[in-house]
């Protein structure tokens, strides 16, 4: 039986907003150029896709745990591996943080509006720690 929930990035956004994750865990699981270019407002752990620490993680195990990429597949990936590893309550965030975005959630970085070159340089990113964590 799954413990993963999918959660709508606009049911996200607004737990955010009303501080209801204080005692929750966010991991960001783009790729490095992806999060410095922007993330979200609020502590999180980044730890891309490819290089997911299971034992950086332990002890959050009975944590809620809500996942991110830029849209969702990968944050999916990571909680189907971080189950495996005895995780319990895993949330992907459906829409990740392009839907974030979109539901209003605060976000900051380097470049928060990447030119079109600059987002085909990070969807490529996306695709190589897909491909090397599938590898």
């Amino acid at each position: 039986m799954s413990k993963i929930e999918v959660l709508h990035a606009s049911e996200f956004a607004e737990k955010l907003k009303k501080n209801e994750l204080l005692d929750c865990l966010l991991l960001d699981v783009r790729s490095k150029a992806e999060n410095n270019a922007y993330c979200l407002e609020c502590d999180h752990i980044h730890m891309p896709l490819h290089e997911i620490d299971v034992s950086k993680l332990r002890g959050n195990e009975e944590k809620d745990i809500y996942i991110l990429c830029k849209a969702g597949p990968r944050a999916m990936k990571a909680a189907e591996y971080l189950e495996e590893a005895g995780f319990q309550k895993l949330h992907v965030i459906d829409g990740g943080i392009y839907g974030c975005i979109q539901c209003g959630a605060n976000i900051e970085g380097e470049n928060l509006n990447p030119s079109e070159e600059e987002q085909k340089q990070l969807m490529e990113e996306a695709k190589k720690s897909m491909q090397a964590f599938q590898g």
